[in-house]
């Protein structure tokens, strides 16, 4: 089910946690994301100017490691387009609350504008997740 958010919450929950050096992300690849970097990142918006998707994982769930391949090809696909995050359940879990995640593996699509949402559909193939990807953000059905 999806869950429609105001990324505006975010933002101010961010702003709570403070303030890190934003590393140099790229696009290709999946980035590791933390507490710190997404308050940097995204506490006035979307500062990237890209969209991006969020994987929000647990090292244990079994759902995740088999989606996080099909994450791979989609970054690699995407890459110049899209950054791709993943924000791990055990180090992260106060901002993961924050965001409001129930179920793993979630997702999470943030527009350039800094618009988006929470998507706790589950485990998805890479053809699945490309139809998301192209509806999202580039406006295709």
């Amino acid at each position: 089910m999806r869950k429609y958010f105001i990324i505006a919450c975010l933002f101010a929950l961010a702003a709570i946690t403070g303030n890190a050096k934003t590393a140099n992300f790229q696009t290709g690849v999946i980035n590791t994301l933390h507490s710190d970097e997404f308050n940097e990142m995204f506490n006035d918006g979307n500062t990237l100017g890209k969209p991006v998707v969020i994987d929000v994982s647990a090292e244990w769930c079994g759902w995740c490691k088999k989606m996080h391949p099909h994450l791979e090809t989609l970054a690699k696909k995407y890459k110049g387009q899209i950054y791709f995050f993943q924000i791990n359940y055990e180090t992260d879990l106060d901002l993961i609350r924050k965001i409001g995640v129930s179920s793993y593996p979630t997702l999470i699509y943030i527009l350039p504008d800094g618009s988006g949402y929470l998507d706790e559909e589950g485990f998805r193939t890479a053809d699945q997740l490309d139809i998301t990807l192209q509806e999202m953000f580039f406006g295709e059905d």
